[in-house]
């Protein structure tokens, strides 16, 4: 069986590339970017290692986006809000699930990408701020949109719950919040469909 290798520097590079790409830099700084770190990146692809799961999502987003395209910048050009990622739009998601499941709902939250490759913290719901934040694995073509919905669902129910105090303490995942999550088409699959993507098996 092989060591799984933990990598942090993957995850600093894709993050950097991601946001150069957001910004539409020229294409001439992209590829200096990109040409100073084929070195490091050729170790992975040559000795095939087991990465850490973050480090894998780092990797294959930094392995997808084509950066020499000719079209690159209409490509990749942001459209939208800072929901709107390289190859995920998740504010128009966001705004899908709120209305099909919250209609009552008179704000949208706004939508950001975290700024790490987390596989501990899928998404968070920020009260303060009324801001929902999703990592940087989901940005990416063939992210299931089952798991990225029901995530839009998790986070719009923190919202619309609100955090309560159970036995003097604060939670935010009390017995009201659990009912209604219960109560989401296909949950039950959510679970295992997390633990598959992980692995890399979708």
């Amino acid at each position: 069986m092989n060591q799984i290798v933990k990598a942090p520097s993957l995850q600093a590079y894709a993050a950097r590339l991601r946001k150069a790409l957001l910004k539409g830099q020229p294409i001439e700084k992209l590829l200096d970017l990109h040409q100073a770190n084929q070195t490091y990146l050729a170790r992975f692809r040559l000795r095939n290692l087991k990465l850490a799961p973050p480090d894998r999502f780092a990797f294959e987003f930094i392995e997808r986006v084509e950066i020499l395209r000719p079209d690159f910048k209409s490509g990749y050009q942001r459209l939208g809000g800072q929901g709107h990622g390289i190859f995920q739009d998740l504010t128009e998601r966001m705004i899908r699930t709120q209305q099909l499941y919250f209609p009552e709902m008179k704000t949208y939250p706004k939508v950001v990408w975290l700024d790490r490759f987390s596989t501990r913290k899928l998404a968070h719901y920020s009260l303060n701020r009324d801001e929902i934040a999703f990592s940087l694995i989901f940005d990416r073509l063939n992210a299931p949109k089952v798991l990225l919905d029901y995530l839009a669902f998790h986070e719009l129910l923190h919202k619309d719950v609100g955090i309560k105090r159970q036995k003097g303490r604060i939670s935010a995942h009390g017995p009201d919040f659990k009912a209604r999550e219960r109560e989401y088409p296909g949950f039950k699959e959510i679970e295992p469909l997390i633990h598959r993507f992980m692995r890399g098996d979708l």
